[in-house]
């Protein structure tokens, strides 16, 4: 197999376990949103949203942490989006 198709196979692995954790974080999104509605908590947290983006970028080993910033938002942002529904 070439180098090529074999580093292919390790993203679509890695994209599977990406794809895992994140329906895991949605789900545990909707219960806390669930939680914070019944103790009548602001759903929205925009300091814990800048602590989870800025522990993200200290784990990180990659030297682009803007790129890893712009993902973390996302990825935020459509949490956010599932809380609210």
């Amino acid at each position: 197999m070439e180098e090529i198709e074999v580093i292919r196979l390790e993203i679509d692995e890695v994209d599977e376990k990406i794809v895992e954790f994140l329906n895991k974080r949605l789900n545990l999104v909707r219960e806390l949103s669930r939680l914070k509605k019944v103790q009548g908590i602001d759903i929205i947290d925009k300091q814990r949203e800048k602590e989870v983006i800025e522990r993200a970028i200290q784990l990180s080993s990659h030297e682009n942490k803007e790129a890893l910033s712009k993902i973390y938002s996302e990825i935020i942002n459509a949490c956010r989006d599932a809380q609210e529904e």
